[in-house]
């Protein structure tokens, strides 16, 4: 089933609208139900479908992901309705210095929440970072792993990712190394920065990359990201907003 083929047709009642997004298996377009707007998710592959809700339903009400509303099958294709939120990548280039570092702060914060609940994202990168009224969340979590505390949901279990301890650690890990890259990019494409301010920030992300690499875990990771963001947003506060 091509874009072309589901654009205007309405799933249960909501009518896509247009294609914002597409990956190897999925598409996700823009639909409407009444006057509110939402992101619907077309999936080819059942395994991915039952990855990303199993997911979902164990960050459910946790802060970390998106609200889903519907979901289900249409013409053999798997769906989930969920909010619609942001591309990370449209505001991190309209906001200054000091607001991308606290919406990263978010980000850590989601993370350390998908880690809790025993969800491995495996594909943490700018474009599956969105937000939605004001706050950080994860999207697209088609290529997920679980630990064994993640096993709870009906999901998981069908499809039964676990990889054990070590496993799930390793690929945590590479997971929040990877935040790092993330930070940097954060800082390089903030606005409203004065050269000497965001010089010496960009420097410091770029250290937190050397010191993650090193970090040897994924809590590591984290509390070594959480402390460099205390002392960059220390630093941030004294640039003055150009309005």
């Amino acid at each position: 089933m091509t874009e072309e083929d589901l654009v205007g047709k309405v799933i249960e009642q909501y009518t896509l609208l247009r294609c914002i997004g597409e990956g190897s298996f999925s598409e996700v377009y823009e639909a409407q139900c009444k006057n509110k707007f939402f992101a619907c998710k077309v999936c080819e592959q059942e395994k991915q479908y039952n990855t990303e809700l199993a997911a979902y339903t164990l960050l459910k009400n946790s802060g970390a992901s998106l609200a889903i509303h519907s979901t289900g099958e249409y013409q053999g294709h798997k769906f989930i309705v969920m909010d619609l939120g942001t591309d990370a990548r449209n505001l991190i280039f309209r906001g200054n210095i000091g607001k991308n570092l606290v919406a990263f702060l978010q980000v850590l914060d989601c993370v350390k929440i998908c880690t809790e609940k025993g969800v491995n994202h495996n594909d943490i990168r700018e474009s599956n970072i969105v937000f939605y009224e004001e706050q950080a969340k994860l999207i697209d979590f088609g290529t997920a792993s679980f630990s064994s505390i993640g096993l709870s949901s009906s999901y998981s279990r069908k499809i039964n990712p676990c990889l054990g301890t070590e496993g799930f650690n390793t690929r945590a890990y590479r997971d929040t190394e990877n935040l790092a890259r993330i930070l940097a990019y954060f800082v390089r494409n903030s606005v409203q920065s004065s050269a000497q301010i965001k010089a010496r920030l960009q420097a410091m992300a770029i250290d937190a990359q050397i010191q993650c690499r090193k970090a040897g875990t994924a809590q590591n990771t984290l509390n070594l990201l959480h402390s460099k963001l205390e002392e960059m947003l220390g630093l941030a506060t004294y640039e003055p907003i150009k309005l």
